[in-house]
């Protein structure tokens, strides 16, 4: 166990002076995320097939549009009279977390994890103020976060008013693999296609002259198209991170799957 976190130390110094930044921790978490895999043969073994999309029941009376295959709710909420003055992301959690339970069936409140909070600006006479602010939830299934096209946005005006909810939610169906199907990335090959990755974002922030770096790596299913049209979900990382740009922090992700195989044969 010593070299390997010999090895992540080093990775991480040689990684000082880029433009992307990775804490040491961020790698033991990937490489916890793939040995408990291994080890487990659970989830890695299985793949969620996508049979469609739910409307999910509300406590509230509201109307409830489609539109471009997603739920949009627009709500009026005027009851809060204080203005957002700062990034306060803990605060606008705990707003969201009322919020969620307050409109959404009891159902919907063990499937879910927050995955992004972020802030809307507004430059005036050379000062920043905060205009409105989101909190994205993502789906859970078998307790880890969906990414794609299965979340619930929670949009809130300068006040913390909830102003609008979009959400697309997606109805899952489990496909067993058998063990010929079960080809999971081990640690080097995940490694060596992180560090691809981060080459990749450094050069993108490089060019935009921001430097930022990477404070998470979570486990989490993605959800992708095989050869044959159907989408499923399949077993992956997410690296999240941030960014500053002039003074204002800038989020950004992306993410690994851990399979190494055509998603032809899924």
């Amino acid at each position: 166990m010593l070299k390997i976190y010999i090895l992540l130390i080093c990775v991480s110094f040689s990684l000082i002076h880029a433009q992307l930044t990775i804490k040491p921790e961020v790698f033991l978490q990937a490489e916890t995320s793939l040995r408990k895999y291994m080890d487990e043969g659970t989830p890695s073994c299985f793949v969620y097939e996508i049979t469609g999309k739910e409307k999910i029941p509300m406590k509230v009376n509201v109307p409830v549009d489609e539109v471009a295959g997603r739920y949009v709710v627009l709500m009026n909420s005027r009851s809060k009279t204080e203005r957002i003055y700062s990034q306060n992301e803990n605060k606008l959690r705990s707003i969201a977390l009322e919020d969620i339970k307050k409109y959404f069936v009891d159902e919907v409140s063990d499937s879910y994890k927050i995955t992004r909070v972020g802030f809307e600006y507004e430059q005036k006479n050379e000062k920043i103020d905060i205009v409105g602010a989101f909190v994205m939830f993502h789906q859970l299934v078998e307790g880890l976060p969906v990414r794609g096209d299965a979340f619930i946005y929670m949009y809130y005006d300068a006040f913390s008013n909830i102003k609008k909810i979009e959400y697309s939610w997606l109805r899952t169906e489990k496909k067993v693999l058998s063990e010929n199907e079960c080809y999971v990335d081990d640690v080097s090959q995940h490694r060596n296609r992180l560090m691809q990755k981060v080459v990749e974002v450094n050069e993108d922030m490089e060019r935009e002259n921001v430097r930022g770096g990477l404070y998470d790596a979570i486990l989490s299913w993605r959800m992708v198209s095989n050869d044959t049209g159907n989408n499923i979900l399949i077993p992956s990382v997410i690296y999240l991170g941030h960014f500053d740009d002039l003074g204002i922090t800038r989020y950004l992700s992306f993410d690994i799957v851990l399979f190494s195989k055509s998603l032809g044969d899924f």
